[in-house]
């Protein structure tokens, strides 16, 4: 499938369950907290708020990626009281006039405009994720202007009939070359290495291979899920070199939140690289659980959530699953809320 830069349109576009309508993409919301490579690359380099919808278009993902990320913000919309919960939150914090100011800078706004946002990579090590950020409609001309008055080194490159932005964010301890492109109106393309967003390019406009919907890394991700995130093939070297303490005894590992009918459940599952692996990823939530029932006396809201959490280890695979009423998680927020956000559980 060849792609003209310009014309790149989500219409087509084939989800994990075929053919989707671009009109199906509702308004997206904004989810204080959320983690965001698009608000981190053009703002400050870090991880920042993001909303992203509808479920992973499988097509645009590369063929040999190991892992990706992704948030459904359709169905996050569906949760009872999200939307009155963001309003209650924008009119507490007066964040709407701040909000409307950044957007007019930056030309997106990110409570009408922004689609949604995968991340995946083809490889487990640092500095080589790709993001797919998806909009409504972007001012190119303004969100350059942005990134220039922050970046001012930053340079230019073509590749193709697009034009590659190159910058380096720095931190206090650190810095971190970020190179993004327009793959079309409607489609940014965001990356540490100039190389992995030429990739996605190509991945995008049919010159390779993206992953197909009976690809391994889709199987049991529904439509509906807030939240999926799977990565498979950790080897021996992955593992010695990651930072995550999780994927250091794994195989492989998914998760995947999702609700229904004002029920949130969450489902994970990790491969270990052995039985003891795996048992001990079960003594540790099962710690946890003692431990949040010791103290449950003082945040029983808090503490009650935990009682839909069920886990096991059976041989090298270790599950855990996890379910509650969409009212009960209001209530703990509320309680923690009043408690001025310290949890009791964590002491």
């Amino acid at each position: 499938m060849n792609v003209n830069p310009n014309q790149l349109s989500l219409t087509r576009a084939t989800s994990i369950n075929g053919p989707r309508v671009r009109k199906q993409f509702p308004v997206s919301n904004r989810v204080p907290r959320l983690a965001s490579y698009f608000l981190w690359a053009v703002g400050s380099g870090m991880l920042s708020a993001a909303c992203l919808a509808g479920p992973v278009v499988a097509e645009h993902l590369s063929a040999d990626a190991r892992w990706y990320g992704h948030v459904n913000v359709e169905s996050i919309q569906a949760i009872p009281g999200f939307t009155e919960d963001v309003g209650r939150w924008c009119s507490q914090t007066n964040a709407q006039a701040g909000l409307s100011e950044w957007s007019e800078k930056l030309g997106l706004d990110p409570v009408k405009d922004l689609l949604g946002i995968t991340i995946y990579s083809a490889q487990y090590a640092n500095g080589h994720i790709v993001a797919l950020v998806y909009v409504r409609k972007v001012d190119q001309e303004k969100m350059l202007a942005s990134l220039k008055e922050r970046y001012p080194e930053r340079t230019t490159s073509l590749y193709g009939a697009r034009t590659l932005y190159s910058w380096t964010a720095r931190h206090a301890q650190s810095e971190m070359s970020m190179t993004g492109a327009f793959a079309s109106d409607q489609l940014i393309v965001i990356g540490e290495d100039a190389e992995e967003v030429k990739a996605a390019l190509d991945v995008l406009d049919g010159k390779r291979p993206g992953l197909t919907s009976s690809s391994p890394l889709l199987a049991g991700v529904s439509p509906q899920a807030i939240f999926v995130s799977k990565g498979g093939d950790v080897s021996a070297e992955d593992r010695a070199r990651t930072r995550c303490p999780v994927l250091r005894n794994c195989e492989a590992a998914s998760v995947q939140w999702s609700q229904q009918d004002g029920v949130l459940t969450a489902a994970y599952r990790l491969t270990a690289t052995s039985e003891e692996a795996a048992q001990a990823y079960q003594a540790v939530v099962a710690g946890f659980k003692a431990l949040a029932d010791l103290r449950g006396q003082d945040s029983p809201a808090l503490s009650g959530l935990l009682r839909g959490l069920t886990y096991r280890a059976d041989g090298k695979v270790f599950t855990a699953n996890w379910e509650a009423k969409v009212q009960a998680v209001l209530e703990a927020m509320e309680q923690l809320k009043q408690s001025g956000g310290h949890c009791p559980l964590a002491h």
